[in-house]
Formats: structure tokens, sequence, C-alpha cells
């Protein structure tokens, strides 16, 4: 019988240990992988360090072979909605590996930075605020652009949502800075015939936002989940998808629908209506604001990183 550690997957609390093991043609080799940080929990034959605030992976030991493949997703912070009509925000940008070796020396720590989601736009100059940046060692996630206020939106890993005002408004630029393959899209464009002027969504990891029709916002573009990722629980994120981009506010009209992945809605017209803020720690971008409301704050960051159990 193979020993006991490399029969069982161990996970447990903040800081946990997890023991990981590859398979060949004669069953289960003696591959075992000793790491500590963030939430451990096992999911779908993984092992997965959780981070929603900064702190430190650490491998202490890989036996066996001495090279383990880890994967990772790293989301910034996703951008802040637009004041008044504004713009959804932009989703934090995704970096993500499927084939991440590890092999010493030991023990090998990697530092964790989660990025904040990005400030609302409060009034009619200030547009919503970029998110922050995620990080796991070297690997950087540049935080979501606002969405517009009276302008177009900002740039950031994936763009925001531009404001529907008069004259014509644009979508921030996603991507940037630029990383291969992209860590997001751009946002939206703006409808800028009034009366029923209303906001560009925000751009998701998988694709951009929305633009806005007259009295319907841009929805937000969707994000990543478990079918990039099969070891993304259902209970992490937003229903285990991540980086949704806000959605468009409207001055005169019905409100409008975040990305997949944690993107807020945005606000509806008819009373100064706040736009809905992204969900915690999926970076999704916050909803714009509605008929003289306010947009929605930026859903923070996250960390994963996972190997097999």
């Amino acid at each position: 019988m193979a020993p006991l550690l490399s029969r069982l997957g161990v996970g447990g609390g903040s800081g946990g240990f997890g023991f990981g093991r590859k398979r060949g043609p004669s069953g289960p080799s003696a591959t075992i992988v000793t790491a500590t940080g963030g939430s451990t929990t096992t999911y779908n034959g993984y092992t997965i360090h959780t981070f929603t605030s900064p702190g430190t992976f650490t491998v202490s030991s890989i036996s066996g072979a001495g090279t383990q493949i880890f994967e990772y997703l790293v989301v910034g912070g996703g951008g802040g909605g637009g004041y008044d009509r504004g713009g959804g925000g932009g989703a934090g940008g995704v970096r993500y590996s499927r084939n991440f070796p590890i092999s010493g020396p030991f023990p090998s720590p990697y530092s964790i930075i989660i990025g904040d989601g990005g400030g609302r736009g409060t009034n009619s100059v200030t547009p919503g605020y970029d998110g922050t940046s995620s990080s796991f060692g070297p690997i950087v996630a540049a935080g979501g652009g606002g969405g517009g206020t009276n302008n177009n939106g900002r740039n950031g890993g994936s763009g925001g949502g531009a404001s529907g005002n008069a004259g014509p408004k644009v979508g921030g630029t996603g991507n940037t800075p630029s990383v291969s393959p992209p860590q997001g899209n751009d946002g939206g464009t703006a409808n800028d015939s009034g009366p029923q002027y209303a906001g560009g969504g925000g751009g998701g990891w998988a694709g951009a936002g929305t633009p806005a029709n007259p009295g319907t916002g841009g929805p937000g573009g969707n994000g990543i989940g478990s079918p990039t990722l099969p070891w993304i629980p259902p209970s992490a994120g937003s229903g285990g998808y991540f980086a949704g981009g806000g959605g468009g506010g409207v001055y005169q009209g019905a409100t409008t629908t975040g990305g997949t992945g944690g993107g807020g809605p945005g606000g509806p017209g008819s009373a100064p209506t706040p736009g809905p803020s992204g969900a915690t720690n999926t970076g999704g971008g916050a909803g714009g604001g509605g008929s003289n409301g306010q947009g929605g704050i930026g859903g923070p960051g996250i960390v994963m990183i996972a190997y097999p159990t």
C-alpha cells in the first residue's frame, strides 16, 4: 500500500498544509508538496490556497521528483463606477497559468498583494477611480479602469465604460499595461442622444463592455471561471467566476446587468440611484450611477494558487 501521506489530501484553515501528488502509469508517485499560506481548501482533485488579504505563499518542500506544476489566478481590484449616467467600472486584470513549475531551493516564499477596488464617482467632475493591482511574486494583474463621468472611460486591466452625456465618449482601453495573453478588454462606448443618455459597460476578462443604446446602459463584459480553471469551486468568487465588468448607468431607463464574475449592475434612471458595487474579492467592476446618482465601488481582487492533491 502507498504511504499514508501519498494517499491523503489535507485542506484546512488559514496557513494550512497541502499535499500534492502526480500520477504515473503504475499509480500515484511519491511527489508530496508541503506549502502554507492563505486559506487552504480542496476541490476537484486540487489543493487551493486562497488569499483575500496580503500574505506569503511558501513552498517548504517537494519530495520525490522535486518539481511540481502549480496553477494560479491573480485578479486586480475592479474599477469604480462613474457618476450620473456613468460608465461601468472595468474589471481587474486577470493573470493565470496552468503551468507554473516550482522546484526550489526551499523554502520558496512568494509575496502576495491584493488590489483594492476603485472608489466611486461622487460628482460631475470625478470619474470612478481605478482599482489597484494584485500580485503573486513577480506576476502582476492591473486594477480595472474607472467608469467615466462626463468623459471617456479610464484605461486599466479592463477598461471602464464611457459616460452617457452630451458628445461622443469612448470606453477605456483594456490590457493596460500590455501583457500577453491579454489581461482584460476595453470598456463600452456611451449613448449621447438625450434625453435617454446611457453609460457604456466596463470591460471584463472574457469580453469588452457593451456599447450603450438610448435608455439602455451597456452590460459589463463577462469574466473568468471554472471552464478555464477547473479547480475553481462554485463557492468562490461570484458563483465560481471573477473579473466581470460593471454595467453602465442610465438617465432615463432601467438598470443594466453587470458581467458574470462580480460586475455591479448599472444604476437606473428617474431618481438619484447609486450604482451597485462590484462583488467582494472578485475584481468585479462597479456599476455606473443612474440619474444624478453616484457610482459603485469596485470589488477587491484575489489570488488563488492550486496544485494536484
